[in-house]
Parts: structure tokens; sequence; C-alpha cells
């Protein structure tokens, strides 16, 4: 079966997607993990440096690394092995 979860999409598409989020002037926020081949010693996991950006009326701001940090850990504990770019 099929996880549901998952969905494999080209370059295109999310350039697409992005697109019609400026177009349609809404709010928006996207945050990417960059996988490293560092090893966090405590946890033995690869560390993930971890990046945000805010969309809104049709502009765009990066988020620094203190407000990732503040946005990823509001609703959970910290997660192991990251750094916030």
């Amino acid at each position: 079966m099929k996880n549901r979860w998952i969905q494999t999409m080209t370059m295109s598409d999310v350039l697409k997607r992005f697109q019609k989020m400026f177009q349609e002037g809404g709010m928006a926020g996207v945050s990417i993990r960059q996988f490293t081949n560092e090893i966090d010693p405590k946890s033995n996991l690869p560390i993930k440096i971890i990046y945000g950006w805010m969309i809104k009326n049709q502009r765009v701001r990066r988020l620094s690394p203190d407000e990732m940090q503040e946005c990823e850990n509001l609703d959970q504990s910290p997660e192991e092995a990251v750094r916030f770019g």
C-alpha cells in the first residue's frame, strides 16, 4: 500500500506552487532541513540544519536562526541533532 503522506514532486511542481502562493497574496511558511554528514555525539544522529522563510503579501523574508528555533519548538520538545540556519 502506498504511503499517503509521501508525495514526490519535481522542482517544477514546487516552483509552480510557490508562484501560486505569491499570486494569491496569502501567507505561508517554508522550512528546509539540510542533512549534513556530521554526527551528533549525544544522539548519534546526523546533524540537520533548519532554515526558514515567511511568505506574506508577495514578499519573502528569511527567518533568523533564533526565530526558526522558536517556531520549531512551539508545540514539541526540542529536536535532537539540530542547528538553525
